[in-house]
């Protein structure tokens, strides 16, 4: 461990030099990813650790309990995995876990590729391949790596640095670290790049499936649809926009999958735990 800080001490004062400043340096930061991919899986299962051990603000369903539950939801992931465009597939961990929310319509995936998604989430859902869109834009954003540059720029590049390389410590300083980051990542807010790349990776992923590629068009739109969107769509692109440009290239790759798989799905559905 401590040679492994004074490496990163050697190359961060060689990069500030090289930059120029400090100031020029933090730019480039906020800029381009300057953690290896190793650093997402640390910090990933370091932030699933914390997940796991504060049931009562992250209610996890049992995967004992919910084996079917479990294993429909990781096949469509799996669908997903199937993609070749997908750049860290056998690096990331890509594993499912569900949380039991009725009041949350979301999904997100730490780095490193571990998976969340809300029970309202899949209530809310009327198909399969909505289900696919709304996981391969989450994956999108996990494969490219938007989260570990993006809190960079929320928490700073210590933090983070602190949690991927601390394999020993456990104090109350370290979980508080990992409990910042957690908390930033679920309300994280992606730039608008970001954003778009998603929406278009999802299609790119789901292209060569059985799926509707343009699954994540119609959740868009149905969230576009409510009396009161959700607060966090006012730091995301228009959805009426998204759903625009997603059939777009939907159209444009020629994607010829047609499946909602909607009987599959409300199977799906009858195994959610009632209120």
């Amino acid at each position: 461990m401590r040679v492994k800080r004074i490496v990163l001490y050697f190359v961060s004062v060689f990069v500030l030099w090289s930059c120029g400043s400090f100031g020029s340096f933090k730019e480039e930061a906020e800029e381009f990813n300057i953690f290896p991919v190793s650093y997402d899986l640390q910090i990933g299962e370091k932030m699933a650790e914390e997940i796991a051990s504060n049931p009562k603000k992250y209610p996890m369903l049992s995967p004992y309990r919910n084996v079917h539950l479990y294993a429909m939801v990781q096949a469509v992931v799996d669908s997903i995995l199937q993609s070749t465009a997908i750049q860290h597939k056998k690096e990331f961990v890509w594993k499912v876990h569900l949380l039991k929310d009725d009041s949350i319509v979301n999904a997100f995936v730490t780095p490193g590729g571990y998976i969340y998604v809300y029970t309202g989430l899949l209530k809310s859902l009327e198909g399969e391949h909505q289900l696919a869109g709304v996981l391969a834009h989450e994956i999108a954003h996990a494969d490219r790596r938007h989260a570990t540059r993006q809190l960079t720029k929320v928490l700073g590049v210590d933090i983070l640095l602190r949690v991927a390389l601390s394999r020993l410590q456990k104090g109350a300083e370290w979980r508080s670290d990992v409990r910042k980051i957690t908390e930033a990542l679920i309300g994280l807010s992606f730039t608008r790049a970001d954003e778009r790349e998603a929406d278009a990776k999802a299609v790119e992923y789901l292209c060569p499936t059985s799926y509707r590629a343009d699954g994540i068009a119609e959740f868009f739109q149905k969230l576009y649809d409510q009396p009161q969107p959700p607060e966090f769509l006012s730091s995301h692109p228009h959805p009426k926009k998204r759903v625009k440009n997603v059939r777009a290239l939907h159209k444009k790759l020629q994607c010829k999958g047609r499946q909602t798989y909607a009987e599959r799905y409300n199977r799906l559905k009858a195994l959610l735990p009632r209120p």
